[in-house]
């Protein structure tokens, strides 16, 4: 029998997976990397890869990649996080944010053995006070899962979160719900339809708003 939740997250299959599948996938996506670190560097004025420090597996902090999609005078003395739709970013980091195209840089991060191809998102403190005040219960039992596991690149809770820009903290409950599911029937097979299908989910929620931008 394969391995599935719990046993499949903390085993040897899914981080062979991610390292198989970043190499390739790394290798596959370089010429839109490529492209897109020119974009970022010429539209923020600045070095294309941002640094950030981010909670993962057993709390250890490490370094998250991205394109940067703010320019320095943006985030200069801001703790503040807004996601994906970000008002302090430009046309052109809203349309990296919106695509996922601002996380391929993580990749690296995966390869490394920082992250997963697929998981719980990657968040720093203040997020995850936030989660807690939100849904004390709930939380606790998504911290167990976070803290065993390593970080994603991309997962169900992501995408919702992604696709959805709710006024209020309604889509980080539902995020840590879709999460904690996901861990209860993590498998090989479902993060490849995951991985798969988180793309397609992005472009079909964002293209056409990006056309009348």
């Amino acid at each position: 029998m394969s391995d599935r939740g719990f046993e499949y997250l903390t085993g040897s299959t899914k981080r062979q997976f991610d390292l198989l599948g970043g190499l390739a996938i790394g290798l596959a996506l370089s010429p839109i990397a490529g492209s897109a670190a020119i974009v970022s560097g010429i539209d923020t004025s600045s070095n294309p890869i941002f640094r950030q420090n981010r909670i993962g597996r057993d709390g250890q902090v490490f370094n998250i990649l991205k394109f940067r999609t703010l320019a320095d005078r943006h985030i200069n003395g801001d703790t503040q996080t807004y996601g994906t739709h970000d008002p302090r970013a430009s046309r052109v980091g809203l349309t990296l944010r919106k695509l996922g195209i601002d996380e391929l840089p993580q990749i690296t991060n995966v390869i490394k053995g920082e992250m997963s191809l697929v998981g719980l998102r990657p968040l720093i403190a203040s997020d995850m006070e936030l989660l807690h005040d939100l849904e004390p219960k709930m939380f606790s039992d998504w911290l167990d899962v976070y803290l065993a596991t390593r970080p994603g690149v991309t997962g169900p809770g992501q995408v919702y979160r992604k696709t959805h820009a709710n006024p209020d903290d309604s889509k980080w409950i539902k995020a840590m719900r879709l999460d904690l599911e996901y861990s209860e029937n993590a498998t090989l097979l479902g993060d490849i339809r995951i991985l798969a299908s988180s793309p397609i989910q992005l472009l079909q929620t964002h293209l056409g708003s990006l056309s009348l931008e």
